[in-house]
């Protein structure tokens, strides 16, 4: 793939000059204090990791638990309401159920009414005749009291 005669910019070559092949750039050299800058470069030590994985452990149990408090009051409160509702449903069936019981009766009473107005009004009717021919009676026996009183004396 190179060229022997070199290419700087061939991964193949080590250098413009070296030739192919030179992979002595490329080799483990120790270098010291570069070995302690990569590694302080390197991140966290494991037992900073390992502190951090367990405060992380830790908060996740933690929300867990709260998660789990938090469905526990959601399902207790959810079941509240259901117990709730069913009480509300009931009442409301006897209500109506009473609302209809109500309205038969108050359909009752009217008709009753309505009869008892007919007959007080029959019977004010014959009561306003009888007065009537009541006051005619009078009428006429007022007009043959003079003639009474002629014939007793």
């Amino acid at each position: 793939l190179g060229s022997t005669t070199g290419s700087c910019i061939s991964a193949q070559v080590s250098a413009c000059e070296d030739g192919v092949g030179d992979l002595s750039e490329f080799e483990d050299k120790e270098e010291g204090p570069r070995e302690q800058s990569v590694a302080a470069d390197a991140g966290p030590s494991k037992v900073v990791l390992n502190e951090q994985i367990a405060r992380l452990h830790e908060e996740l149990s933690v929300a867990e638990t709260a998660h789990k408090y938090l469905e526990d009051s959601s399902a207790a409160v959810e079941a509240e309401h259901l117990s709730k509702l069913g009480r509300l449903g009931a009442q409301l069936l006897a209500s109506r159920d009473e609302a209809n019981a109500s309205g038969v009766e108050l359909d009752r009473m009217i008709k009753a009414t309505a009869e008892n107005d007919a007959v007080r009004a029959g019977e004010l009717l014959l009561m306003a005749h009888r007065l009537q021919n009541m006051q005619l009676m009078q009428d006429r026996n007022e007009a043959d009291m003079p003639r009474i009183r002629e014939m007793e004396e």
